[in-house]
Order: C-alpha cells, then sequence, then structure tokens
C-alpha cells in the first residue's frame, strides 16, 4: 500500500485561491476592440494599438495626412506608472483600490506601418486600424487638453518614454 503524506485542508485552500488570483489577474487586462467596417469609412486614417507587456497604448496621427507623427497616450496608476513603483506588494492595492490616474503621452516619428513602429521601438505587439479621421481628431483634442490641463504635475520619464501628468479619473 501506498502511503501519501496527510494534506491539511488549509494547504488546499491556499493553493485554490492563488490558483483563482492568477487566473483573475490573467484575465483582469483583456480587451476585445472591434474596428469599425472599413467600408463605412468616410476618411479613414490609421491608428495603432500598442502592447508593452506592462502597458498598452494607443497611437494617433497627428495632423491631416497619413504617414507623419504619431502621439501615443497611455493611462495607469501614477505610482505604478509613472514613478515606477511596481513592488509585487502594490499590486492588490494597485488592482483593487482607487489610486491617483497618470496619464502618460509621447510623440514618434512617421512610420511605413506597424512591423517598423515594433521594431524602432522595441514593442511586444501592434495593431493597425482603421478608423474614422474626424474620430482621431476629436479624440486628440479632448486627450491633449486633458493632458495640458494638469501640465504642472508633469513628470519625464526616460525609461517609459513617456512624459506623465495626474490625471483626476481614477
Amino acid at each position: 500500500m501506498i502511503r501519501r503524506p496527510p494534506t491539511s485542508v488549509a494547504a488546499g485552500g491556499v493553493a485554490c485561491a492563488a490558483l483563482a488570483l492568477v487566473l483573475f489577474v490573467q484575465t483582469g487586462c483583456v480587451t476585445v476592440v472591434t474596428p469599425p467596417d472599413p467600408a463605412v469609412l468616410q476618411e479613414p486614417t490609421t491608428v495603432y494599438l500598442v502592447d508593452h507587456q506592462r502597458h498598452s497604448s494607443l497611437m494617433l496621427p497627428l495632423g491631416e495626412t497619413e504617414g507623419g507623427v504619431l502621439r501615443e497616450y497611455a493611462y495607469g496608476e501614477w505610482a505604478w506608472f509613472a514613478e515606477n513603483s511596481t513592488s509585487a506588494l502594490r499590486v492588490p492595492g494597485v488592482l483593487f483600490l482607487p489610486n491617483q490616474g497618470a496619464l502618460g503621452r509621447a510623440d514618434h516619428a512617421a512610420v511605413a506601418g506597424p512591423e517598423e513602429l515594433r521594431a524602432r521601438n522595441g514593442f511586444e505587439a501592434v495593431h493597425e486600424l482603421r478608423v474614422e479621421a474626424a474620430d482621431v481628431r476629436a479624440l486628440l483634442e479632448r486627450l491633449d487638453l486633458r493632458f495640458e490641463s494638469r501640465i504642472d504635475t508633469r513628470i519625464v520619464i526616460p525609461e517609459v518614454g513617456l512624459d506623465f501628468v495626474k490625471d483626476d479619473r481614477a
């Protein structure tokens, strides 16, 4: 007869809780993006969704023509994102408590497409989307106003490649 070492109910409960937490965290950052039907776009332009591994960004074209400067915007928790305070002990508070928001911004030179953008910047993945240019202009205007309204809180984080301002939306 094979004897197995006794296992406690507590150890089993801890293992189940740890597994549930891992599954929750892994699925907690998933978003499905459905781009508009290209056939209905009256003035199409290209935007990029960028995966940096630790965060995602939206890159929007500046100006009226394709192939110009791209403005990157990202959003996250201030201490984690802007101050790089990424201790594992902070994770529950970052995920489950209201915190100071951070709006990040950077400008990038024009690219020929997503592969050049990924290679040039070392991004994990770049997704190209065709959207309505008027919507992009309106979004840029709102984000630029939001960023500029808090310019007095601006910090520059070269390691991340973004300038951050505090954002009131937590």
